[in-house]
């Protein structure tokens, strides 16, 4: 059975997505990024808190998140070209380093659905 040759344009048109996503959040704070990107159903995991559920609760629990900068790695796309993933570092204003990963959903644009920021553990 062939493998089904993924959606050059939807794959380019979601990472066009991240790297604004991650632009504004750098620039203006992960609330603005997440005003924007975000699906009105988007999940946010942050470590030491519980997931936030839905755009207005994401907003909430990222309130007083630092400006943070992402360095991209690599991403993913269905066959469809609905649904797809990027993920990669980030490197906060305390120069904590954490793993990122982000599920985008094409809702007429593509969408975050899902955003986790996971901190790596800290050297002692």
């Amino acid at each position: 059975m062939k493998k089904p040759v993924t959606d050059v344009a939807g794959r380019l048109g979601m990472m066009i997505a991240d790297s604004a996503f991650s632009a504004l959040m750098q620039a203006r704070g992960t609330g603005a990024a997440l005003q924007k990107f975000a699906s009105d159903d988007v999940r946010i995991y942050r470590k030491g808190s519980f997931p936030a559920q839905e755009k207005n609760n994401g907003l909430e629990l990222v309130r007083n998140e630092k400006p943070t900068q992402f360095g991209f790695y690599a991403s993913d796309i269905s066959s469809a070209a609905d649904l797809g993933f990027t993920y990669g570092i980030a490197v906060d204003a305390a120069s904590d380093t954490s793993s990122y990963i982000r599920i985008w959903q094409k809702e007429n644009e593509w969408k975050v659905v899902v955003d986790v920021i996971k901190p790596w553990p800290t050297k002692k």
